[in-house]
């Protein structure tokens, strides 16, 4: 369940995020932040050996990442019903990565953050 503040929660995560560097599992680290701001859950917690396996093997397959997402966070839902604070799973040139809804975009770390078109999503996780 979302805190009362978990919108101003959500932006000052992400603003807090935007000067960090790019490291492979920033993307999950991000996201887990983001969705333990807002719901003041343990998920950063949960996904540390994932970020801690990333730094060792980069190139984490997509259906391993989906699948991990789901045993935490419960069956996706389809991209068109995904809102503001709920987690994303898309691809990049890096490979798959997690990201944030924040409406008509997609926050993910990168060098900083960056803000990818929503259209990238695959699927989605509500928070």
């Amino acid at each position: 369940m979302k805190r009362d503040d978990w919108l101003e929660q959500l932006w000052a995560t992400l603003k807090a995020a935007e000067e960090r560097p790019f490291y492979y599992g920033a993307c999950v680290a991000l996201a887990a932040e983001c969705v333990d701001a807002t719901t003041g859950s343990d998920f950063r917690q949960a996904v540390q050996t994932l970020i801690e396996a990333a730094h060792a093997e980069p190139m984490i397959e997509l259906a391993k990442l989906e699948a991990f997402v789901t045993e935490r966070l419960g069956e996706p839902i389809p991209m068109h019903r995904a809102n503001r604070g709920d987690v994303v799973l898309l691809e990049t040139h890096f490979g798959p990565a997690l990201g944030i809804c924040t409406g008509d975009r997609i926050a993910c770390a990168g060098d900083g953050v960056v803000y990818l078109k929503r259209a990238r999503g695959l699927k989605a996780w509500a928070t």
